[in-house]
């Protein structure tokens, strides 16, 4: 986990995070659908969209911007975020973010 490590581990754990939206990224191509045409379906948000609350976390705290690395996941979550079964649904980020410095905090690997 990225979050129980820092330095080189870390370094070595975002690379290899940053290759999984990567690879989100190429599947979702040119299209920005819901990758099943124009519908979205629960399967859908339970798969893919539900965990981008964590990726802005996790984002923040080892500071690479999804914007730079993977714009076309961010065009794709931003259309996800406006309907409102999506944004009303997402745990807050920021929420996110605190608990992973707190949990960093409690097992010694942040001050």
């Amino acid at each position: 986990m990225i979050i129980t490590c820092k330095g080189e581990e870390m370094k070595k754990r975002v690379e290899e995070f940053l290759g999984y939206l990567k690879v989100l990224e190429r599947v979702l191509g040119e299209k920005q659908s819901f990758l099943h045409g124009e519908s979205f379906g629960f399967f859908f948000y339970m798969a893919r969209i539900s965990y981008y609350s964590h990726i802005v976390a996790d984002g923040t705290l080892i500071n690479f911007g999804i914007k730079i690395h993977c714009p076309k996941l961010l065009v794709w979550a931003t259309k996800c975020m406006k309907r409102e079964s999506v944004s009303k649904s997402l745990a807050d980020s920021n929420k996110i973010y605190e608990s992973l410095i707190a949990y960093r905090k409690k097992i010694g690997v942040e001050e």
